[in-house]
């Protein structure tokens, strides 16, 4: 026993000299496991960016607007758009924008002469093109017009036509964004040497020097570094006159809004509006009464075709609104078929959530960490107890995967749905087995998605990084999978044959649907690992287009496997992406066009074996709120709020580093959990009252919304708070004592709540069962069609 112990400690002290002499990358390699204690994370973000040659037009182009040599620098811009128009350009140190988008905003600040010399040289292109498609009702080339020739005559039309095709079919969101886009609005706040300059500026018309007066003033809060537009409300609102002319004011001197708009429209703003309010009447909007108010106070004369009808506005929109009242409720969607429950992952169920005891539990197979790390301490669970499973509810079945396995279940039994063997297993089991005793940071996660009776799920490795080291064989790869629940399973694709991958490449985590596309985060191992988001099609899995995002160091640093889960979010045809790796993006879901791209303060570094609370945030997809994204990156102790359109910074708190879930938005409050429950204000970012508890950590779980109700599990019950208050509700569900249950990750779907803890699922009948659904659905899968009403309210005309 003693040599067996010399020759232990013996061994101990060779591996510590290695440790010291040897480079960490080879100590790595050789020895899974061990590594430098500490790490550095560089603020260096890698993007797809211009060439030294795009560079040197762009740059040229600035300074021919700014020496007014208009002709070449129309030219120059429209150059650097054709070659180089998908790349992206900073416009601020911390935003970045599609070099095209730059380019057409660049334009639309040209003054009048200026943009006149450039609509000469596409409005021919630009007119047919608009006369083709409006004649042919084609969507497709009415973008084009957009993407290329924005700022042509032709654009406004282009724009007010593609909103008009997106009501007829329904398609509310991307209606409102392409109406939206007709609208210039002026900057919020603008630099206090920038409005003095403009004040002062010889050819200010005296009118516009005295509207910029009483419309903005200098910021008390900020110190005095900016001006701000003041705030007014009700009658006393600005106008839409009074918005038009200082949008104006600042496009004419090169100060306009980042929001790229159409500049100038000579579209009534009254038809905008107009549609606007239509839109919000069909959504079943609760701003609806206050959107119709401001039309009626701005717009009360204003008369045009409506229902097939002349008539004024105002009284039409009115009585349109008080028939909706009449309309066939839209039957709000039980269902829970993605992570968060919805592609906006800010889900709300409907019910009156009162557990009986559970109605059946299923055992399930524990998942335990692999990572380097001596700690059993995470955040909101155990390292021996993850809660990696987060199954989806469709019709009458519960699905639920691992990385091997997909089974399907009776929601209301427990029974195996098909027969008593996994709807999917893979046949040699090499995903489950090729990377055991691998040195690994992160952990497994389980996520599905249902659309249209497909089921898509990421199966194979859980790692998505392999170590930089050639001599290290990478694990078996990841491979989406596409099974029919309509016929029992099935098998519809496996992209191990549509979509072959090398060894560099895997998929983060479960696609997400909008029909006949299919978008998943990629990840590539390189020096540093790079974010790609890809486009399949959903029939047959092959590939439709990929884009690279961008690439930054990550924790792991080429020195072991990393397992990361990364999720997309979509709504109204952009899919926003939180890398976690310095930066979030906006992306066409058209064609994979970045939209923009926003970079933020990365954590400087930390101990590996023991990291700050924020690295542990592994499955925080950004949510989609109203107009705006809220992001908690893993890369970083903070939480953004971001612009949805512009990826312009609303507000960002680092106080709640211990986030590891954003559940979503309720009551005008973005919920944040993890080892606590933070409430922040939405307008603010401040926070509406203490985290909760306040002595020790608490949290186990993800948990869920239902109507006002916030469900947070701890190990060993679920605590209710009222949104409203940010109070507990009710006493706690205890799961322990009450139902020899615990904690875990919860979803309310079709009457049960569920909860998934590390080894078993418990499903509680609820009691009594939920209540008829009055309220109004605000999920986009829940969205009223409008019933039997006319959708072609707006006659159309090419």
């Amino acid at each position: 026993m003693g040599l067996v112990c010399r020759a232990g400690r013996l061994v101990s002290v060779v591996l510590a000299l290695l440790v010291a002499v040897l480079a960490p990358r080879m100590a790595a390699a050789q020895f899974p496991g061990i590594f430098p204690p500490r790490f550095e994370l560089s603020d260096s973000v890698h993007l797809d960016g211009l060439d030294s040659a795009a560079k040197q037009h762009l740059e040229r182009a600035r300074a021919l607007l700014g020496s007014e040599q208009w002709d070449d620098a129309v030219e120059t811009l429209r150059q650097v758009m054709e070659r180089q128009g998908e790349r992206v350009v900073a416009v601020t140190p911390w935003r970045y924008t599609s070099v095209r988008e730059h380019c057409h905003l660049l334009i639309s600040r040209l003054p009048p002469e200026a943009l006149a010399l450039y609509r000469s040289r596409v409005d021919d292109q630009a007119e047919k093109w608009y006369s083709t498609a409006a004649r042919n009702r084609d969507s497709n080339r009415l973008i084009n017009i957009v993407e290329q020739m924005f700022c042509s005559t032709w654009g406004d039309e282009a724009l007010l036509t593609l909103g008009d095709l997106a009501l007829e079919a329904g398609d509310y969101d991307s209606a409102a964004q392409w109406w939206a886009r007709l609208i210039e609005t002026p900057p919020l706040d603008v630099p206090s040497a920038d409005f003095e300059r403009l004040q002062q500026a010889d050819d200010l018309a005296a009118g516009d020097r005295a509207l910029l007066a009483e419309c903005y003033a200098k910021s008390l809060d900020r110190d005095g570094q900016f001006y701000v537009l003041r705030a007014r409300a009700g009658a006393d609102a600005w106008t839409d006159a009074d918005v038009a002319a200082l949008a104006r004011i600042f496009r004419e001197h090169a100060l306009g809004s980042p929001r790229l708009a159409y500049p100038g429209t000579d579209l009534p703003l009254s038809e905008i509006r107009m549609r606007q309010v239509l839109v919000s009447i069909f959504q079943r909007s609760p701003d609806t009464a206050t959107v119709m108010r401001e039309f009626i106070r701005q717009y009360p004369e204003a008369n045009g075709r409506l229902a097939g009808r002349d008539t004024n506005y105002a009284e039409g929109l009115t009585s349109l609104l008080e028939a909706s009242h009449s309309w066939p409720q839209a039957k709000p969607s039980r269902d829970w078929p993605t992570f968060a429950g919805s592609p906006e992952r800010n889900k709300q169920s409907l019910g009156n959530v009162e557990l009986a005891q559970w109605k059946w539990k299923l055992p399930l197979p524990k998942v335990s960490a692999s990572e380097n790390s001596p700690f059993a301490r995470r955040v909101a669970e155990d390292r021996s107890e993850l809660l990696s499973y987060h199954p989806v509810v469709v019709d009458d079945l519960l699905l639920l995967s691992n990385q091997s396995e997909i089974y399907a279940y009776d929601l209301h039994t427990g029974a195996p749905a098909w027969g008593g063997n996994a709807v999917f297993a893979e046949q040699d089991g090499t995903s489950s087995h090729a990377s055991a005793g691998r040195s690994r940071m992160g952990v497994p996660r389980f996520t599905m998605t249902v659309y249209d009776k497909k089921l898509y799920a990421r199966m194979g490795s859980p790692a998505t990084s392999t170590p930089n080291d050639q001599r290290v064989i990478p694990a078996a790869q990841s491979y989406l999978l596409c099974l029919d629940i309509a016929r029992e399973g099935s098998a519809v694709w496996d992209s191990r044959q549509s979509f072959p991958l090398d060894e560099k490449w895997a998929f983060e985590g479960a696609p997400i649907c909008d029909g006949p596309n299919l978008y998943v985060a990629m990840r590539r191992s390189d020096v540093h690992p790079q974010a790609h988001v890809a486009c399949l099609d959903t029939q047959s899995g092959k590939m439709r287009w990929r884009r690279w995002v961008c690439s930054a160091e990550t924790p792991a640093q080429g020195l072991s496997e990393e397992i990361t889960h990364n999720l997309l979010t979509m709504h109204g045809g952009t899919l926003y992406y939180n890398t976690n790796l310095g930066a979030v993006a906006a992306i066409s879901a058209r064609d994979g066009q970045i939209q923009w791209l926003r970079l933020y303060p990365r954590a400087p570094g930390g101990d590996r074996m023991r990291r700050a609370a924020h690295f542990y945030r592994d499955l925080t997809p950004c949510v989609y709120d109203r107009g705006y994204v809220y992001v908690a990156p893993s890369d970083a102790a903070r939480i953004l709020a971001l612009d949805a359109a512009t990826g312009e910074l609303r507000w960002e708190t680092t106080l709640a580093e211990d986030t590891v879930h954003l559940l979503g938005v309720v009551e005008g409050k973005l919920v944040a959990t993890g080892d606590k429950i933070w409430w922040f204000n939405v307008a603010s970012g401040k926070p509406v009252r203490l985290p909760w508890p306040l002595d020790k950590p608490a949290g186990f779980g993800r948990g869920a919304i239902v109507d006002h109700l916030v469900f947070w599990p701890t190990r060993e019950r679920v605590h209710v708070f009222d949104a409203r208050s940010c109070d507990e509700e009710r006493q706690p569900i205890e799961l322990v004592r009450a139902h020899n249950a615990q904690g875990g990750n919860i979803i309310v779907a079709d009457n049960y709540f569920l909860v998934v803890s590390s080894d078993t699922l418990y499903a509680f009948e609820q009691s009594p069962p939920p209540k008829p659904a009055e309220r109004q659905a605000r999920a986009s899968d829940d969205r009223l069609r409008a019933g039997n009403v006319n959708d072609s309210l707006l006659s159309f005309s090419p």
